[in-house]
């Protein structure tokens, strides 16, 4: 049920991958992890369920999953493309920012979908897209924008009392 997140560098712990699901059903089985989840879905219907809600996101919208919810993932239509981004906030805090590790606690929302008429989805779209972006380039930067935009959406989550 737990899952293990293994980062590929242990500097930037963030997991970021586009799958293309194309069957209707499951796509996870029921499991859960410590890390911050995002699952932009680019094309097609994704379903997202915990024990307490379970959301629907269609082309173009954001599936938010805290953090330690047990959760899994279902495709509603056939032909779904979603890209996956998971972070550990705190371990992304070091140095002068460390102090703000102690605010990434998840609160009781375990999962939300942003959608176009949210006054922050164009600014998370914003920063998910970059994300995706840099790290299929791999430019000789592309660590540090990734890093600066998982804090631009840390700050959202904060600003919306997702994280405590």
């Amino acid at each position: 049920m737990i899952e293990h997140i293994l980062f590929k560098d242990p500097n930037r712990p963030v997991n970021i991958r586009t799958s293309h699901l194309q069957k209707i059903g499951k796509s996870s089985e029921l499991h859960f992890h410590n890390e911050l989840e995002f699952l932009y879905v680019t094309k097609g219907k994704f379903k997202c369920s915990s024990q307490t809600s379970q959301v629907i996101a269609k082309e173009g919208e954001i599936i938010f999953i805290n953090s330690n919810i047990p959760h899994y993932t279902e495709c509603v239509e056939d032909e779904n493309m979603v890209s996956l981004i998971q972070f550990r906030s705190p371990s992304l805090f070091k140095g002068s920012l460390k102090h703000l590790s102690e605010f990434f606690n998840h609160t009781d929302v375990p999962i939300f979908v942003f959608k176009e008429h949210d006054p922050d989805y164009d600014e998370l779209l914003k920063y998910i897209v970059d994300i995706i972006g840099h790290n299929e380039r791999r430019e000789v930067t592309f660590d540090y924008y990734i890093t600066a935009n998982i804090y631009c959406i840390s700050a959202i989550l904060y600003k919306r009392n997702f994280l405590a």
